[in-house]
């Protein structure tokens, strides 16, 4: 297949793409995850919206909790962990879901097509969310049967602004790298791409675009970074 334009839109594979043609893209991935489950006692309001704790928390474990860490390599887990523990209902209003997350995890790495989920996540999360919803200390000794954990691969450069735009292969376009936020930014940015491809880019598009890296004036590098905001 022949074409002249081609669009590199692999999500946390954007980087394996690029490789193909020879280029090197300044991105990372990082794992999140998520935990949807039951709420079978309500604890969470069917009107509660997305709520986040951006403090840093130290969980309370017991001294046995602590001793099982150690034996099973998470000590870790028993050391200060970053905030950002976050939680909302999860479904219709009749639904007794929830969702919870908690990106305590925060090392890149490669992405896989089928990631691995560690056992002990949504424990916890669901410790670290009862300082935001006390009524959740109800699921630290009794877990709901159902809970699911899942999640998928924030791909990110280190100032965390999205790649958009050509690049310097002729023909070879990027757009990823939308870190978490891509629902939210994915119009704009496909609509910024198409004005780059028909000849006329918007004004300032090129701060997301690969010629940001070559500008020594741009609002945000990896030597002055932006404020993340990223959950």
């Amino acid at each position: 297949m022949e074409t002249r334009c081609f669009v590199d839109v692999a999500g946390p594979f954007l980087a394996e793409v690029a490789r193909k043609v020879g280029l090197q893209l300044p991105v990372a991935t990082v794992l999140h995850r998520l935990v949807v489950m039951p709420d079978p006692h309500g604890v969470v309001p069917r009107a509660a919206p997305y709520t986040i704790l951006t403090e840093p928390q130290d969980l309370p474990w017991s001294d046995q909790e602590r001793a099982w860490l150690r034996e099973d390599g998470l000590e870790r887990l028993a050391k200060p962990l970053p905030g950002a523990v976050h939680l909302r209902p999860d479904g219709p209003l009749d639904s007794d879901w929830i969702r919870l997350g908690w990106p305590y995890h925060r090392e890149a790495e490669p992405p896989r097509g089928e990631p691995d989920f560690p056992p002990e996540f949504a424990d916890v999360v669901v410790r670290g969310a009862y300082r935001l919803c006390p009524g959740m200390a109800r699921y630290v000794e009794a877990m709901p049967a159902r809970v699911s954990v899942f999640g998928g691969y924030y791909c990110k450069t280190p100032e965390n602004l999205p790649l958009v735009g050509p690049t310097d292969v002729a023909g070879f376009s990027l757009m990823g790298a939308l870190s978490g936020y891509g629902m939210m930014a994915a119009c704009t940015a496909a609509a910024s791409l198409a004005a780059w491809i028909g000849g006329d880019p918007i004004p300032g598009s090129e701060y997301f675009s690969m010629a940001r890296y070559e500008d020594a004036d741009a609002p945000s590098t990896p030597e002055r970074p932006a404020v993340a905001g990223e959950l």
